[in-house]
């Protein structure tokens, strides 16, 4: 049994979670398709901003070097981008970076299969002027005020790289990246504008965020964020041997983001945001099992769960979360083809909704305040339960994640006890994600797996996509409202309780009127002429 109650000074239910979205990189981003799975994401999600790699790529023929050694510089396909996403409610969260080739220092060092150049610039000044070239003319397109509200990154994970490739050459280091990459940038960015917001190091799990805020301080360097990445995964990754993970098993996103807000907030620079512009669902079981580039956990039930147990979790530790990625349609390990590919996106290439995405919708059917959940005992591992009223309707959000580390999860079946206002009769409705209803991979593994469907075939993903909805009506005693529901491994549910309204109001007819109408509009003998 679970008691949901109105709390003493109750904050309202947060929404940092939904504040940004991803996208692989710049040029897909000009992609119809993508730009169709964008709009129907924002359609029902509504987020604020968008993140991606790939501004300076040259596929987005930014940078051309005059025969004379000059630079000119090309801004049409990052206009294009820009509106497109202005235009369907996302302001741009800009990742400086990858380096053009006519910048570059190397030509031999490059992330992702379409040859993301991530070397340092032969010249920083060129850099420099680069990137105070973009940034002024985005002024100049779209005004300062605009502007204003925008991010700019440095780089995408100085951190992660050999000197082979990845993102960052590790004989360079964080020393370097600090020193002059961001330097230069932040510097750059500030001299067209002190107040346009700059910030980084955008680092992979979590790391060097005090050694960045102590070298800015020190060196009175610009910075107004903090940016990093985290995936469960990651754990995984950092702890292997007889390195034990310090965490306890599905704690170790959400401590994280906690131990990076509290290196902020003891840090000379308290109040920074913080972003995490990189999360998703990947998870593993141990070291031997960590897979990153086709993890199931992106694409069944396990994700949906995941989404919520973690967003609800982080959401008061931190100022966004950026799931990795909106859709299927992404090519840093080339593109897949297949229904699902167990590829980063929210939708698959199809636009066919996954459990994630279903998980960020009912998240946000949340709002109000914050209520207080008590149940005797606890939760079990995996449990949890969430609840928000606001005028009059209340708000639960519960989840029953099966930790790939454990070998068997039970059933979750319960009571909430609800209270409410007044005695009366109240409608309940629900919606589940659960197998075949909100999450359509186990219905696509059923098929067999499937690399093409028929147009039947799709519409029948379609319909597996669409959770399961449900509606009851109850009658309240002593205040009292009391509804029970069943979660089995890993399904996700939403309740919503409102006090049940007046029935249908007819048509402001008398029964003579309605009569009368029903005796004129019959028709007619036919009369011969």
């Amino acid at each position: 049994m679970i008691k949901l109650s109105e709390k003493k000074d109750a904050k309202l239910f947060g929404d940092t979670i939904f504040n940004s979205i991803s996208v692989g990189s710049a040029y897909e981003m000009l992609r119809h398709d993508v730009m169709e799975h964008l709009r129907q994401i924002q359609s029902e999600l509504h987020f604020k901003y968008c993140r991606f790699h790939g501004l300076f790529h040259d596929n987005m023929a930014v940078v051309k070097r005059l025969a004379n050694g000059t630079i000119a510089y090309q801004w049409h396909q990052i206009d294009k981008l820009t509106d497109y996403m202005l235009s369907v409610g996302l302001k741009p969260f800009f990742q400086l970076g990858a380096m053009p080739e006519e910048l570059a220092s190397r030509h031999d060092f490059y992330a992702f299969a379409w040859k993301m150049n991530t070397s340092a610039p032969r010249d920083y000044d060129e850099w420099g002027d680069l990137i105070e070239n973009f940034v002024r003319h985005i002024v100049q397109r779209y005004g300062l005020e605009e502007v204003k509200t925008w991010y700019f990154e440095v780089w995408n994970e100085p951190n992660v790289g050999n000197d082979a490739g990845g993102f960052w050459p590790k004989s360079l280091g964080m020393k370097e990246y600090m020193e002059k990459l961001y330097t230069y940038a932040a510097y750059a960015v500030k001299r067209v504008d002190k107040d346009l917001r700059v910030g980084g190091p955008s680092t992979a799990g979590g790391a060097y965020i005090s050694e960045m805020i102590d070298y800015c301080a020190k060196n009175d360097v610009p910075i107004d964020f903090i940016t990093t990445h985290a995936y469960p995964l990651g754990e995984q990754c950092e702890y292997r041997g007889e390195n034990k993970s310090p965490y306890k098993t599905g704690e170790y996103l959400k401590e994280r983001f906690r131990e990076v807000k509290e290196a902020v907030e003891n840090s000379v620079m308290p109040k920074l945001e913080i972003h995490w512009t990189e999360w998703n669902t990947m998870s593993a079981p141990n070291e031997e099992k960590i897979i990153w580039l086709c993890n199931k956990c992106i694409d069944n039930l396990f994700g949906g769960a995941c989404v919520v147990r973690n967003m609800l979790g982080v959401r008061d530790y931190c100022n966004s979360a950026a799931y990795w990625v909106a859709s299927d349609i992404f090519s840093e390990n080339r593109q897949a083809h297949s229904v699902f590919s167990c590829t980063y996106g929210l939708v698959t290439i199809r636009g066919i909704n996954k459990a994630t995405y279903n998980a960020y919708k009912l998240l946000r059917k949340m709002r109000g305040n914050v209520m207080d959940c008590e149940k005797e005992g606890g939760f079990g591992l995996g449990c949890g339960i969430t609840a928000a009223s606001e005028k009059g309707v209340i708000r639960a959000i519960a989840y029953n994640q099966h930790f790939l580390e454990i070998e068997s999860q039970p059933d979750w079946n319960d009571e909430l006890q609800i209270q409410v206002e007044d005695d009366g009769e109240y409608v309940i409705t629900s919606a589940k994600i659960e197998k075949y209803h909100g999450s359509a991979y186990e219905a696509w593994l059923n098929m067999g797996s499937p690399n093409d469907v028929s147009p039947m075939q799709e519409e029948y993903l379609r319909a597996a996509s669409t959770m399961n909805y449900h509606c009851d009506v109850k009658k309240a005693e002593n205040g009292i409202l009391r509804t029970g529901f069943s979660l089995k491994p890993d399904e996700v549910i939403y309740i919503e309780v409102q006090k049940k309204g007046i029935e249908a109001v007819p048509r402001d007819m008398s029964p003579a009127e309605m009569e009368a109408w029903n005796e004129n509009v019959m028709y007619p003998e036919h009369e011969e002429i």
